[in-house]
């Protein structure tokens, strides 16, 4: 017997694969400041001086993304 799964879930399961990779991928950005990925962020000078957040937000990220 095989049963058809809700729209929803597959829905669910999408938006959170999607956000699990964006965030593995915002994790990456902010351990390597000034890397490949640097121009997405596109940030203000002013945000850019204030890089002492990177490591604690590039640990809590990383946490979010398996």
């Amino acid at each position: 017997m095989h049963l058809a799964r809700p729209v929803g879930i597959s829905a669910m399961s999408f938006f959170f694969v999607f956000g699990m990779a964006m965030s593995g991928l915002a994790a990456l950005s902010l351990a390597f400041p000034g890397g490949v990925l640097e121009p997405m962020a596109n940030q203000p000078p002013r945000a850019l001086r204030a890089r002492r957040v990177g490591q604690p937000a590039s640990f809590l990220m990383a946490t979010v993304s398996p």
